[in-house]
């Protein structure tokens, strides 16, 4: 889909991979009038995007939570972080975070 990072200021950015959403739009995983964050260039907001709010939703079962070790204290941003260093894949939807 894209790449999100979080400035200083706790303000979330997103760019899009056009390449990619595209790839996902021909395989009918997404659609562009779904996906509020198709071709994004240097979005930004105070709170997570609500489509990558849906994907922390997906990610909700207690034992994904466990096995990623996730607690309820944590931020949005950690839960992201702590799922990208999994492969945790729901409709070939995943993240992942670049090294």
């Amino acid at each position: 889909m894209g790449q999100l990072s979080i400035t200083p200021n706790d303000e979330y950015v997103y760019n899009s991979d056009l390449q990619n959403e595209e790839r996902l739009l021909r395989r009918r995983v997404l659609t562009k009038s779904e996906y509020g964050l198709w071709d994004s260039k240097n979005k930004t907001s105070k709170t997570l995007f609500p489509d990558i709010k849906m994907i922390l939703k997906n990610f909700s079962r207690a034992d994904i939570l466990e096995i990623v070790g996730i607690t309820p204290t944590d931020s949005d941003w950690d839960k992201l972080v702590k799922l990208s260093k999994y492969e945790v894949q729901s409709t070939n939807l995943y993240v992942q975070q670049d090294t």
